[in-house]
């Protein structure tokens, strides 16, 4: 129960003076609950659970029934009718209910409650005073008496339902009058202590856990109430507990605090409560909820005060670090073998400092084998099986995360058609140092060191390239480059803050017949830093429509790359300058804008076959490399960026179209032709 003269005590100790001090904001408790009136006048007291035992018949138990048990600890008799017994398991929801019949319970006698049995045990409980059926956990659950047979709704009802008398919960429940009691056995139980009498509405206080239970029934020899028997007003809030006590949150953290109002019957009864705390840098609190959000390390008092009665209470509450945390993003998808992803990591250390770059972790793998990780949390599949990928914060050395990566090794589609990457003729400039030719069965690409990315990038679009497989999404430095000696840029050397992308050239979605021809177009050398909202606006436009065009015989042959000149009078130097990246600054060049040339033809012959220039569609754009006026996605919203070959041609400097007859490249590049 919980309006016994020991927790009273307390309450008054607290002193009215130093809670005035707090602001308070009135809220309502018990919402429908409709006070008595006229109030009628009852001695102090009350009924409370006097013992628990959920071991009864288990395996080394010597009583063969579970049971509970209750003391009336007022100096008179109470009417148990329309009462009843509840349990719950330790964290349920829902409760099994022992009607009581029909009886006064004499002041300082128990009652004797006995539930389910169990196939062991050889001592039967003395005579109960009401036979229940309920099966008790034998360590841990939620025993509720109430002024109702209707079961209860509540996981945890304490401080919430008016119809609960008392409440006691053991073990590891999530619910109980301030702390629960401790774990019970098949042979212990929970006994309260002095026979009955002690109550400050802290389970864990209570009750002691005995070796010997020892069931007491109406007949039994009682233990003297402790109850006062004056005469008092039902109805007018005589204690309010403050739950739990003691409280703990940590930093940037919330928990939530009740506040039970009884009258001196030991009855709920209706009230406001008003909420505040004493140090606000500590923790604040909602003054209407009672929710307390932690601030900074410390404790602070937590206090309600009820408008009904004028009494108060108030709690410790503890605020702890930040719980140290660290997350790794995962994976999902298999990484084919040769091929690279990037992992990332957050959270907060165990002195609650936050984790949110990858320069504040270490990174490990338990199988070097299958993948490997680098400072930068990139991991590079070695071999087929899965590989745990471990980070550590290096301000602690002992938070951790981890992800499991698996790889695998992806395979090729031998009907896809090959071969055709430079049908149109390989560019060329008038400076071949700066060309580093790649051949691959996906495209064909000319790199500039200079640049850190691809002077242009040919490809033949075919329907036999076409299909649903996932985007990789493996992002890689190139491994042709480093077998050159020159250094291949990873995916952690575009982070820029997320204004340009990782612009495919060749585009994924050009070669998805198979996991193994997809992956090839994630190497960043065949990548150009491209604005977010050109990427997937008119860019990605013109990709899908030359998709829908690759049907049948259709065959395409597209070379794509970038300009870095403003002007676009010439071959350019200067475009919007570099990533800012983070192992290489300065590195990788921005264009100023990227095109695409693309020859459309109606059979897969030769392109030197090709005539006419009336027997080709030709495709020629232009497109800035900002958001402005690039972000339509619609089919043909690329329009108004076409161009000519030959103004690309001069602004590139290369030559795009050598394999075609001249009389027909000349008209196809809309030059002026003899």
């Amino acid at each position: 129960m919980i309006f016994t003269d020991t927790r009273s005590t307390t309450v008054e100790a607290i002193g009215r003076a130093a809670l005035a001090a707090l602001l308070f904001v009135a809220c309502t408790a018990n919402d429908g609950i409709v006070a008595p009136s006229p109030a009628p006048e009852q001695p102090t007291g009350g009924v409370v659970i006097s013992q628990v035992y959920g071991g009864g018949g288990n395996s080394g138990a010597t009583i063969k029934n579970d049971f509970i048990e209750l003391y009336n600890n007022t100096p008179n008799a109470v009417n148990l009718t329309g009462w009843s017994v509840q349990y719950s398991s330790a964290a349920g929801t829902t409760w099994q209910v022992t009607a009581l019949p029909s009886v006064s319970l004499p002041s300082g006698r128990y009652y004797l409650i006995q539930e389910a049995a169990g196939t062991a045990g050889v001592t039967s409980l003395p005579t109960p005073d009401v036979i229940g059926v309920i099966p008790m956990s034998a360590t841990a659950g939620k025993v509720a008496l109430v002024n109702s047979v209707t079961a209860l709704a509540e996981s945890c009802p304490v401080g919430s339902n008016p119809s609960v008398v008392d409440f006691v919960g053991f073990g590891g429940a999530n619910c109980s009058e301030s702390t629960p009691t401790a774990a019970l056995t098949n042979t212990t139980a929970a006994t309260r202590k002095n026979a009955g009498t002690t109550d400050t509405d802290n389970n864990a206080f209570d009750f002691t856990i005995d070796a010997t239970p020892i069931p007491r029934n109406v007949g039994s020899s009682g233990a003297t109430p402790t109850g006062s028997g004056k005469v008092v007003t039902v109805g007018v809030v005589a204690l309010v507990v403050v739950n739990p006590s003691p409280g703990s949150v940590t930093v940037g953290a919330t928990t939530a605090f009740n506040a039970i109002p009884r009258d001196a019957t030991g009855m709920r009864t209706p009230t406001t409560f008003t909420w505040g705390v004493s140090n606000a840098s500590i923790a604040s609190i909602n003054a209407i909820t009672g929710v307390v959000t932690g601030v900074a390390t410390g404790s602070t008092k937590v206090a309600a005060r009820a408008s009904n009665g004028i009494v108060s209470d108030s709690v410790i509450v503890t605020v702890s670090p930040a719980l140290a945390s660290l997350s790794v993003s995962p994976r999902a998808d298999p990484l084919p073998v040769g091929f690279q992803t990037q992992l990332f990591a957050a959270g907060t250390d165990a002195s609650a400092a936050a984790i949110n770059s990858n320069t504040q972790v270490n990174w490990t793998t338990n199988n070097a084998s299958i993948a490997t990780v680098n400072a930068s949390g990139i991991v590079t599949g070695i071999g087929a099986g899965t590989a745990r990928i471990t980070t550590t914060a290096k301000s602690d050395g002992t938070t951790k995360g981890f992800t499991d990566v698996v790889v695998n090794v992806a395979s090729t589609a031998p009907a896809a058609r090959i071969g055709h990457n430079t049908d149109l003729g390989v560019p060329t400039d008038a400076d071949p140092s700066d060309d580093v030719l790649i051949a691959r069965r996906q495209y064909s690409l000319s790199y500039n060191p200079r640049r850190g990315g691809p002077n242009w990038v040919s490809w033949n679009l075919d329907a036999s390239h076409k299909g649903s497989v996932s985007r990789c999404n493996c992002f890689t430095a190139d491994p042709a480059l480093t077998a050159l000696g020159i250094s291949a840029f990873d995916t952690n050397d575009w982070i820029n803050g997320g204004a340009y992308s990782r612009g495919h050239m060749s585009p994924s979605a050009d070669w998805a017949i198979s996991d193994g021809e997809n992956a090839p177009t994630f190497y960043l050398s065949n990548m150009l830093p491209q604005n977010q909202t050109l990427n997937g606006g008119v860019w990605g436009s013109l990709e899908n429509d030359l998709r829908s065009l690759a049907v049948n015989a259709v065959q395409i042959y597209i070379v794509s790359g970038p300009i870095y000149t403003k002007n676009r009078s010439g071959v350019g130097i200067d475009g919007l300058g570099f990533l800012a990246s983070t192992t290489q600054p300065g590195k990788i060049a921005i264009p100023d804008s990227i095109w695409k040339i693309a020859i459309v033809v109606s059979n897969s012959d030769d392109v030197t076959t090709i005539a006419s220039p009336t027997s080709v569609q030709v495709i020629a754009a232009n497109f800035p490399n900002t958001a402005t006026g690039t972000s339509s996605a619609a089919a043909n919203s690329w329009a108004p960026f076409t161009t000519t070959i030959d103004a690309i041609q001069r602004s590139t400097g290369y030559n795009f179209l050598s394999r075609i007859p001249e009389a027909v490249q000349c008209r196809l590049e809309v030059r002026a032709c003899p």
